[in-house]
């Protein structure tokens, strides 16, 4: 990471002496090793470039560490759909990644590394990995999600990025926290089965070992911040997401020493989930929406126009990649004149058989204007929903009306399992869904 302290550590002898000797500059630093044979030191990186160094760590004996580049360090974590690879899934691609990995060169700075996959019952030290140069062969096996973030990234800020990345299909968010931040905040989550030494039939479904095989090993590796694409085995659960992506948020700040560490999150696509007037997924949706009034430094990346009715796996992931920059680059590097994210549920006014709605749109507001806008829904006293029209009357207001409601109390708008995008900010940023009840 550039213009920062980076945290270095290994191992030696119990007592000895290890320098570090960074080939940006002539500054050694020399730290001594502990009792139980550990070294830790923090070493000032320069500003970012093109010019690859060699690290030396000398114990008596010189190890070098070579070809590494200084620039914008990226955690990129979460289940499948970050995990999606830019040559997808099977029988499931991702869209137009073909010619970006056709593409591909070596000249171009952006580093690849996929943390292993590991559920043990205690937390690691270690983990085998390698940093991946920017080939097709290479690209072809990133994350897709992570990759189109990182281009974009590059492209606009001229720097190497750095992709860490830990994810694994099918995790619940609890299976990333370590057991400290669980038993502390969520006692009602049983972790009996670590004290006992047992392991649970699906360990990457479980609490805690994925932070112990995947987390551990690369704390305190020093990083720009945290993308997170996660929330599909949560639906359905009887788990306040709401709080555990927050408390996960905080862990993850406080053991990267960086407590205003900004972390960028992908709400969830449409999809049917068996019953597409279902509510499952509005619900996880709702969650990870609040969510973002508990965590500073945060923002959140809609998807509602690039769900797939009959696959979780939306193939639509350089739209996903690039909204996450546009986070990044406007939150956290300051690009100037641009509002990127995403339209947000306000309030409600009720007035005679309308209601207006208003949102915390930004720059021009919403759209598209004199267009009839599906997927509302409202509701009078009686509770009962019936599908509504809207449009847009002020830049950051709408009209809902529905005939058979002469006096609404509620407004819902994109509250199902599936459902289609038609209210999107005027730099085609998709609202969240919401409701007013």
């Amino acid at each position: 990471q550039q213009q920062t302290e980076v945290a270095l550590w290994g191992t030696a002898k119990a007592g000895s002496k290890v320098t570090v000797l960074p080939g940006w500059t002539d500054v050694k630093t020399s730290v001594k090793v502990g009792t139980d044979g550990k070294w830790f030191a923090k070493v000032a990186t320069p500003q970012a470039s093109m010019t690859a160094y060699d690290i030396v760590f000398d114990d008596g004996e010189q190890t070098v560490v070579k070809n590494v580049l200084i620039g914008e360090v990226w955690l990129c974590s979460g289940q499948s759909n970050m995990g999606m690879q830019m040559s997808g899934y099977n029988n499931q691609p991702v869209e137009g990644s073909t010619a970006d990995i056709i593409r591909a060169k070596p000249s171009v700075p952006i580093r690849m590394c996929t943390i292993p996959r590991s559920t043990p019952l205690t937390e690691l030290e270690d983990c085998e990995i390698k940093w991946l140069e920017h080939t097709p062969a290479n690209v072809n096996t990133c994350s897709a999600a992570a990759y189109y973030f990182a281009k974009l990234i590059n492209e606009v800020l001229e720097v190497p990025v750095g992709l860490v990345m830990p994810y694994y299909g099918g995790s619940p968010i609890f299976a990333w926290m370590n057991k400290e931040t669980l038993s502390t905040k969520f006692p009602d989550v049983d972790l009996s089965f670590i004290d006992k030494g047992e392991m649970p039939e699906t360990p990457s479904k479980s609490p805690v070992l994925l932070f112990n095989g995947m987390v551990a090993p690369i704390v305190p590796y020093t990083i720009k911040g945290l993308l997170w694409y996660q929330g599909c085995e949560d639906v359905g659960k009887k788990r306040p997401y709401r709080k555990l992506q927050a408390a996960y948020v905080q862990m993850m700040r406080e053991l990267f020493q960086n407590p205003d560490m900004p972390f960028y999150f992908a709400q969830l696509a449409p999809f049917n989930n068996k019953n597409p007037e279902g509510l499952e997924y509005a619900l996880l949706r709702e969650q990870q929406m609040l969510s973002l009034s508990d965590i500073t430094n945060s923002g959140m990346v809609t998807t509602m126009d690039i769900g797939h009715p009959t696959c979780i796996h939306p193939p639509k992931k350089k739209q996903v990649g690039e909204r996450f920059a546009y986070l990044a680059l406007t939150k956290t590097y300051g690009l100037q004149g641009l509002q990127l994210e995403a339209p947000i549920y306000e309030s409600v006014e009720f007035v005679g058989d309308k209601a207006y709605v208003t949102f915390t749109a930004k720059g021009r507001g919403i759209g598209p204007r004199n267009e009839i806008l599906e997927g509302f829904e409202m509701a009078g006293e009686d509770k009962i929903f019936y599908p509504a029209t809207a449009q847009t009357k002020k830049r950051n207001s709408i009209m809902v009306s529905c005939p058979q409601v002469k006096k609404p109390v509620a407004v819902r708008y994109g509250f199902r399992n599936w459902c289609e995008a038609s209210l999107f900010s005027t730099a085609g940023i998709p609202a969240s869904p919401f409701r007013t009840d």
